[in-house]
């Protein structure tokens, strides 16, 4: 089974929970696809196993796409 990864995220950290469209082969493509998710300021957006598992949760995503901010 090849592994795939999906995003999920909460607009400005308040709402219903979206999965967004897409899955991706690996982490990496997937925190790439985050930059073209992002819809609004303070949209949070974490990133799950094709199952529903919590792989990278939203903080961590953020400090992998802002090095510089840690």
């Amino acid at each position: 089974m090849t592994p795939s990864f999906r995003l999920r995220g909460q607009p400005s950290g308040r709402g219903s929970v979206v999965l967004y469209p897409g899955t991706y082969q690996t982490i990496e493509d997937a925190l790439r696809g985050v930059g073209t998710k992002i819809t609004a300021p303070g949209e949070i957006v974490w990133i799950e196993d094709g199952v529903g598992n919590l792989v990278l949760p939203a903080d961590q995503v953020r400090a992998r796409l802002n090095p510089d901010k840690r």
